[in-house]
């Protein structure tokens, strides 16, 4: 079992016949590299801002899309953000959609 991060690395046991790998050891395991696991993390923290130029519309109609559905189910027509019905959307044992 793999998990792309975290250090929950644990050889077979009784109860459990797989290896357990994870974070470095995971990526070291299925690339063969060591430094894999900071490759990833560099390349997500670099890469994504060279191409947002390419993207700057798209993002701003999301943006907008999620603004206007969120308004749409959760604020009243002033604007005012209808806590309780935000809450129990998010947290009521049944959701009204």
């Amino acid at each position: 079992m793999g998990c792309g991060y975290g250090r929950a690395n644990a050889e077979p046991t009784a109860s459990r016949r797989f290896y357990k790998l994870a974070g470095q050891a995971f990526w070291q395991k299925i690339t063969g590299s060591a430094e894999f696991y900071l490759d990833l993390a560099r390349l997500m923290r670099d890469d994504p801002d060279g191409h947002k130029p390419n993207f700057r519309a798209a993002w701003d109609r999301a943006v907008n899309r999620f603004v206007r559905e969120f308004s749409n189910r959760f604020c009243d027509n002033a604007g005012n953000i209808l806590w309780e019905k935000l809450v129990e959307f998010n947290s009521g044992t049944e959701r009204t959609r």
